[in-house]
């Protein structure tokens, strides 16, 4: 009896491991671009890709599929997955052009390993996409790099760094001379001897963690992503980047209107959401792998007293048990290591999916993807010569003022403060623009006329983030500023230089119609926190003793904008209540929001105006504070219900 049992025992391990191994075979990534492609009206581009073979249906019918949105307001933070424990050394190894990436891959486990969740992960390949495959809330970056590792039972773990135009990456510039050498596809490999894979900068304490999938076929899901929150840069010039030398080579993924994937491209999914699992032939080979293992496992149980002699010779890898957390209805398996326990399995948080095929409208669908022109800009063009030529400077940064001719000459002395590097925008609300033509630099300027609206309700209809996403800081400003101590180009550097992401100039201390927080001081370049009156600050980091600038004369990161204009109501014309709400815009806000006080002058405040306009914007503070305070609510409502 005992031979039988040893013999039975012998065959199921055996049967299980080729059927284990059978699995990790499939979940590689196709390296032959000549299968697939991404053309979205191929019969192998990204809409096909399932159907090209029976083992690639996770990319038509998978229900964790990357890339997706990584939207900061769905994000949970969890503070015990701690850090990416990297141990990398330097290996041999080899670039490779894919095609549809670039790939630096090292030879066997010899550039180190990775650990997450009690599991190491040994890297094997670091490969490129641009412009970014991955979101965050909905802004696509200039390049997007992956670490590829795996650990010894086959799972996959990328870690993923978002890249946006900059400084130079030092990592990328030491490997130039061999990329140059491997642009023709046809002779796309070359050895590039030793490459330390520490040189690939990136932090290991604040990223997103998110269960998805790999983003070529065969689109194998339960891969662990970690993407790095802080976003690092590349210059244009730098290979891979989209005006790089090779970045028309490795463009990966069409970028689709933003409005489009909002709209009809994102599913409010979640990784805790319950229902029945769509069964792929990769997930019905598991199930059948998880019936067939119980069923021996029984049988094994039986023969426990051969077994326990059996387990000694087993690889320490093998020896890791399975632990399951229920969330939701829905199960989820993490292997546990002998160094992990079952409470640091953790549902991943709920984040926004993008689809592959966003464009539901059949007019965009006819579009070749190369063609589309998600954003616009402000830049002003000659209506002769060559279009290349029009532009001999781009606009760094947007000045906008909402203006009457009353102000004429207060506007004039302000704009005169402002370098070549500012598009200076006009609102004019009286409708006169005509007598602004005095001025050298009205010609330069752009004018907007629509008569008897507020600063609010012009940047809301003319400021979409896509509209002036080629300006890094947007001012938005009030006619009747004081600027005698005001330079525009040190307030940008302050700004810069502090980590600054909203930001006013100081008021004038003597003004006594402005908070604490807001007035300068003579010491400081910057200031970020004050001390209010008694009860007036629940928190210190709260508004309005931090984290707290006024609405008269705000400027806005480009990527702070993005998030302050969804706030901006329709119907609040004047914007009060906004103050206290832009913390919700930059984290830690406390830190990203401040006042320059070495670039100072606001003497003046525009002020409501009669009584019933002082009566309607005291109505809007007070519609505002309802409005968040109700969508806040029924946030945290459906948060709850999953």
């Amino acid at each position: 009896m005992a031979k039988f049992q040893t013999k039975l025992f012998a065959c199921s391990l055996v049967l299980l491991l080729v059927l284990q191994y059978s699995r990790l075979a499939t979940s590689q990534e196709v390296e032959d671009e000549s299968e697939f492609n991404y053309s979205e009206n191929s019969e192998r581009g990204p809409a096909r890709w399932g159907e090209i073979h029976p083992e690639w249906g996770a990319c038509s019918n998978g229900t964790m599929q990357s890339p997706i949105d990584m939207s900061n307001e769905r994000v949970e933070i969890v503070s015990h997955l701690g850090r990416l424990k990297r141990s990398y050394k330097p290996a041999n190894a080899t670039l490779r052009n894919r095609g549809h990436d670039m790939m630096l891959s090292w030879e066997g486990e010899e550039a180190g390993l990775i650990e997450i969740n009690g599991t190491e992960y040994a890297l094997h390949q670091c490969h490129w996409h641009s412009p970014s495959e991955h979101t965050i809330d909905g802004r696509r970056f200039d390049l997007e790099a992956h670490l590829v590792h795996q650990s010894a039972d086959g799972k996959i773990a990328v870690v993923g760094i978002l890249y946006k135009i900059g400084r130079s990456d030092p990592f990328i510039a030491s490997l130039g001379d061999h990329l140059a050498a491997i642009t023709d596809i046809t002779q796309g490999q070359r050895g590039v001897g030793v490459v330390d894979p520490r040189g690939i900068k990136f932090g290991s304490r604040k990223y997103y963690r998110y269960i998805g999938s790999l983003t070529v076929p065969p689109c194998t899901e339960n891969v662990v992503w970690s993407f790095v929150r802080k976003v690092r840069t590349v210059t244009r010039e730098q290979p891979f980047s989209p005006q790089g030398a090779y970045g028309r080579q490795v463009f990966l993924w069409p970028f689709y209107p933003l409005n489009k994937l909002q709209n009809s491209a994102i599913d409010m999914a979640t990784m805790q959401r319950s229902g029945v699992l769509k069964k792929t032939k990769e997930s019905a080979l598991f199930v059948f792998t998880t019936i067939l293992g119980l069923v021996f496992g029984f049988l094994i149980g039986i023969s426990l007293p051969v077994f326990s002699r059996y387990m000694n010779y087993l690889p320490s890898s093998h020896r890791s048990s399975v632990d399951a957390a229920v969330s939701n209805d829905q199960v989820f398996f993490a292997v546990k290591s002998p160094k992990t326990t079952a409470g640091n399995v953790t549902p991943p948080p709920p984040m926004k999916r993008i689809h592959r095929n966003p464009r539901s409208d059949p007019r965009i669908a006819r579009l070749p993807p190369r063609i589309i022109v998600p954003k616009s800009d402000l830049f002003l063009h000659r209506l002769w010569g060559l279009p290349t030529l029009d532009l001999k400077r781009k606009p760094k940064y947007l000045a906008t003022f909402s203006v009457g001719i009353d102000q004429m000459n207060n506007i004039d002395a302000c704009v005169r403060k402002f370098s070549a590097d500012f598009q200076i925008l006009l609102f004019h609300y009286d409708g006169r623009t005509n007598e602004w033509d005095r001025f050298d630099w009205s010609k330069r300027a752009i004018h907007v006329s629509v008569k008897k609206q507020t600063k609010w309700w012009y940047a809301k209809r003319f400021l979409h983030p896509d509209v002036v996403s080629s300006y890094e800081y947007i001012f938005i400003w009030d006619e009747d500023l004081g600027v005698e101590h005001f330079n525009a180009q040190r307030y940008i550097e302050l700004v810069k230089k502090h980590g600054l992401e909203i930001s006013q100039p100081g008021v004038d201390p003597d003004d006594g119609l402005t908070w604490q927080m807001t007035k300068r001081r003579d010491d400081l370049e910057v200031h970020k926190v004050t001390t209010e009156k008694p009860g007036w600050c629940l928190d210190q980091h709260l508004p309005p003793c931090a984290a707290f600038v006024e609405i008269t004369a705000p400027v806005f990161s480009r990527e702070a904008w993005r998030c302050v204009w969804y706030m901006i109501q329709n119907d609040l014309v004047y914007g009060w209540g906004l103050d206290f709400a832009l913390r919700r815009c930059v984290d830690p806000a406390h830190e990203k929001i401040g006042v320059v006080d070495s670039q100072w002058g606001i003497t003046k405040y525009g002020k409501c105006r009669g009584r019933g306009v002082r009566k309607r914007c005291k109505t809007e503070r007070s519609m505002f504070q309802n409005r968040l305070a109700s969508a806040d609510e029924a946030y945290r409502v459906q948060s709850r219900a999953g």
